[in-house]
């Protein structure tokens, strides 16, 4: 299942864990029987939050990108892909960003990070959009450029405003 949408069906499973929590917050106070249904639901979903965030676990993938390890770079590209939902999930992104930015990225990963922020232009981001935006510079080529310029054209205020950030970014 690595491969096929691992990052997907874990943050399916930490959405479901979170719901838990808040699905049992409203009650907590009832009564000792409901404060420890909210308790529970609090600890499936922080005993799971590191296994199910990243494959192989979280921490341990910030550990090896910050050492600039080729299969945590290849499995963090991977991940800006697929682009997982979850609670915390854009504080995860903005991480990875910033430690790619860092790292020795292979031609073919540096095309497809072109390619994850494009679509992040046209399709929106979270909170990590402008750490995409730092990422973009670092990955310019003329292709890209145009991409992103032919974005800024757009008909769609909020497709235009992002390309035009990045374009910024590109120019500073």
């Amino acid at each position: 299942m690595m491969d096929g949408n691992i990052f997907e069906h874990n943050a399916q499973a930490l959405r479901s864990l979170h719901n838990e929590i808040e699905v049992t917050f409203a009650d907590r106070n009832r009564n000792e029987e409901h404060y420890q249904l909210w308790a529970q639901a609090c600890q499936r979903f922080h005993s799971s939050f590191d296994r199910l965030a990243f494959p192989g676990g979280l921490e341990q993938e910030l550990s090896l990108l910050k050492r600039g390890d080729a299969q945590a770079i290849e499995m963090a590209v991977r991940y800006l892909e697929a682009n997982p939902w979850f609670f915390r999930s854009g504080y995860i992104k903005e991480e990875l960003l910033q430690r790619l930015k860092r790292v020795a990225l292979s031609e073919n990963q540096r095309e497809r990070l072109r390619v994850v922020i494009v679509e992040r232009i046209n399709n929106g981001s979270g909170r990590e959009f402008r750490r995409y935006c730092k990422l973009a510079k670092a990955l310019m080529n003329s292709t890209f450029e145009a991409k992103v310029r032919q974005a800024m054209m757009s008909n769609d205020v909020n497709v235009s405003r992002r390309a035009g950030w990045v374009m910024n970014s590109l120019n500073s």
